[in-house]
């Protein structure tokens, strides 16, 4: 009866093996076209990542990409499903450059529940439609309303940070990211919620926990099971997030709407009192131009409540990532940190004024700077698109339709077939001659091709912003420490483990 059994069994599982292969025979065809680790029959790779943490995950990925293929790509199969590493621009530029490869992978969805459907998981007609109404909001003339926000909160982190002078190393991050915090705020909702001076409020705490359960769901792949994930404790701290973060956004959409009213009707009666100079002075957020929009282009309150929660989940821990990295980066290489002074100091001498518009344009070495840092450090270290067609990549590969392409921005930087010295830190690699001599898919922090950030200058303007700020007031200088040395790893956005830890010392011309 056992030995029937084992038969009865051995049969089935052969039946749905010999199936599969010819069900999916095109996905194990173009599999045998690359390189990467080994798998399990049926099951592929798909127990690779188990009990693995983020850190982990990533340094695996990094590193079978320098193993395999090359170092240009390797391949992944989970069950039937084919998935792609790559660091070459070469494919970068196949993938990102595309008009139609435009649809995001598999690990994007875990963010639906809070973001919907906005300009970073919407797909084809939508995201078209939606891009070409919110690309106006980021034209340079509304950008430049947004630098004294900036100065402001900027001012504010280095009155914060005044207690660390001379004292440990400390985690800048923790500084950075609550100041972006605030930074986005006003930005995108127009409102000060005081994040730096009040930093436990329930909408940063919701934020926090948003992202820590998305975290757990993209490398947790038990978690990606929908009725596992539901038993979990993290479907609660989902669920109690989302009320907190959507009730908020819907309340201020409904406060701007009604500004919005009064403000037009005012203009309208063609009223020159005090009311209507108020609302013609105060400054417009993004939410407030695509409420604008929205009446002309047809968009929904849901609409706009996920293009402004996106903008929030975007505008934050992006903004921290970089500019955390970058201090660390000004720490760490001292000879780079005195060009930066040199230039705050030509641009503003004895003067202890904020930047402008234009001072901010005029940094271009500290922008050269940021760039450097990115290409070390960048902020999203990794994309994802699944293929909505075949494609042919040079060199005669093929993928079908339904490949996860992951873009491994983090190795394609440090490619030294690209770099000259891909581990040093050099803002060199940005003079205008060494930009002209590369591929321009060889550098893509932002992404690239259509689908590129569409904040990369607000992201720009505010890193200078703070970056000038902290230069001009305070020296940073690195952690003697071996317990503060980087531990990489990807959660969402490019995070070290250990923090990212700095010293400071007052400047002697310093203003604060």
């Amino acid at each position: 009866m056992v030995l029937h059994g084992l038969f009865v069994t051995f049969v089935c599982a052969t039946l749905i093996y010999v199936l599969e292969r010819i069900i999916h025979r095109r996905v194990y065809k173009a599999e045998k076209q690359f390189d990467g680790p080994p798998g399990y029959w049926f099951f592929g790779n798909s127990f690779d990542f188990i009990n693995k943490s983020s850190k982990e995950i990533f340094d695996q990925v990094v590193e079978n990409l320098k193993t395999y293929g090359n170092g240009r790509f390797y391949k992944i199969r989970i069950m039937h499903r084919l998935g792609i590493a790559c660091s070459d621009h070469r494919d970068m530029e196949v993938i990102l450059g595309s008009n139609t490869l435009i649809d995001k992978g598999v690990h994007y969805h875990f963010i639906l529940p809070w973001i919907g459907f906005g300009p970073l998981t919407s797909n084809g007609s939508r995201w078209r439609k939606h891009r070409k109404i919110i690309t106006p909001t980021f034209h340079f003339k509304i950008l430049e309303q947004f630098i004294d926000v900036f100065n402001k909160n900027g001012a504010i982190m280095c009155e914060k940070m005044e207690k660390e002078v001379n004292g440990e190393p400390f985690n800048v991050y923790n500084y950075v990211n609550l100041a972006a915090l605030d930074n986005i705020f006003e930005s995108a909702m127009g409102i000060n919620m005081n994040v730096q001076k009040n930093s436990e409020t329930t909408y940063v705490r919701a934020i926090k926990e948003m992202c820590n359960v998305v975290n757990k769901r993209v490398f947790w792949w038990i978690l990606r099971i929908y009725p596992i994930f539901r038993l979990s404790k993290y479907y609660k701290m989902q669920t109690d997030a989302l009320n907190v973060l959507h009730s908020t956004t819907v309340n201020i959409i409904e406060q701007r709407k009604k500004e919005l009213a009064v403000r037009k009707k005012l203009e309208k009666d063609d009223e020159k009192d005090e009311e209507i100079e108020f609302y013609q002075k105060k400054r417009m957020a993004f939410l407030d131009l695509l409420l604008e929009s929205a009446e002309a282009s047809n968009i929904s309150d849901e609409d706009i409540r996920q293009e402004v929660d996106t903008f929030m989940f975007e505008g934050h821990d992006t903004i921290s990532s970089g500019l955390s990295f970058a201090l660390w980066a000004l720490a760490n290489n001292p000879d780079v940190q005195q060009k930066v002074y040199e230039e705050q100091m030509e641009i503003f001498g004895d003067s202890n004024r904020p930047p402008t518009f234009n001072d901010l344009q005029n940094m271009k070495y500290l922008e050269r700077t940021l760039k450097e840092s990115q290409r070390l450090f960048p902020s999203v270290p990794m994309i994802t698109r699944k293929l909505n067609e075949d494609v042919d990549l040079p060199g005669g590969y093929h993928l079908p339709k339904g490949t996860n392409v992951g873009m491994i921005i983090y190795s394609l930087h440090r490619d030294p077939k690209v770099w000259p010295n891909p581990e040093k830190f050099d803002p060199d690699n940005f003079t205008p001659d060494a930009i002209q001599g590369r591929n321009p898919y060889s550098y893509v922090p932002f992404s690239a091709g259509p689908r590129n950030c569409i904040g990369q200058k607000f992201a720009m303007l505010e890193m200078k912003s703070t970056v000038s700020k902290v230069v001009r007031q305070y020296k940073l200088l690195p952690s003697p420490y071996e317990k503060h040395k980087l531990q990489l790893t990807s959660e969402l956005v490019l995070m070290s483990l250990s923090g990212v830890h700095v010293k400071i010392q007052r400047r002697s011309n310093s203003f604060s």
